[in-house]
């Protein structure tokens, strides 16, 4: 049987979400997917799963009038590795309540399966 490497946060990643969210993070070990994101993957970041701001980023017809926008759509986690949303969300919660439901109440787990977390903020352990 096969050990599933971990990684352990050992800095802030930076990232959409506030900085005290994401200051919850550092210390925890976490299951990598396996694979390190490339930084050609398409992904999406947490500001992408707040309706309000997309709604008002597309047009009736469809289309994208506010461009500029969307660079605060822009993932900022590219270049690193990946961990299971929902396995992240129970490690979170037992270390941090408060910061595991502001991401319950800000994506949409459904469309969000994997989290990303850059090289530098992480250190493998398993």
């Amino acid at each position: 049987m096969t050990k599933t490497q971990k990684i352990r946060i050992v800095s802030v990643p930076p990232g959409q979400a506030p900085r005290w969210v994401r200051r919850e993070w550092v210390g925890l070990e976490l299951p990598i997917k396996g694979v390190p994101v490339s930084k050609n993957l398409i992904q999406a970041g947490v500001n992408f799963f707040k309706a309000k701001e997309l709604i008002k980023t597309i047009t009736t017809e469809g289309t994208i009038q506010k461009r500029a926008s969307l660079k605060k759509f822009k993932p900022k986690n590219t270049d690193g590795y990946t961990v299971n949303t929902k396995t992240a969300m129970t490690i979170l919660a037992e270390k941090s309540p408060a910061a595991a439901e502001w991401w319950r109440e800000n994506i949409v787990l459904s469309l969000m399966p994997w989290l990303s977390f850059k090289k530098e903020v992480c250190k493998i352990v398993s």
